[in-house]
């Protein structure tokens, strides 16, 4: 589920970055995308934690998604953290926000 506790969310992308921070051709891509050695160093910045694993609502990760959208993208990839727990529920979620079930209350992307 999404973590809307700051502190808890940001631990756990650490955790989950942690491995690629060590791997050149991921970090080449970051810093090619305007991350800063000093962003991605000794674990990471909170503002690079939040760009790069946004948390919280379902409504404020439907904002995160929305925001690749309007930068141009045309797909955006989506995985919850922890990846040990089931994602449907928090996938629902954030597809109703979205707009993409059926019978949805949020706006369409």
């Amino acid at each position: 589920m999404p973590d809307t506790d700051v502190d808890s969310a940001r631990a756990t992308a650490r955790r989950f970055l942690s491995r690629y921070m060590g791997l050149r051709n991921y970090r080449r891509t970051l810093e090619r995308h305007g991350f800063t050695a000093a962003d991605l160093d000794g674990g990471v910045t909170d503002p690079a934690v939040d760009a790069l694993a946004p948390h919280g609502t379902p409504l404020e990760l439907a904002a995160a998604v929305r925001g690749h959208h309007d930068a141009g993208a045309d797909h955006v990839c989506v995985q919850f953290l922890p990846a040990t727990a089931d994602p449907v529920d928090a996938l629902t979620a954030l597809a109703r926000e979205l707009g993409l079930d059926s019978g949805s209350a949020g706006s369409t992307a």
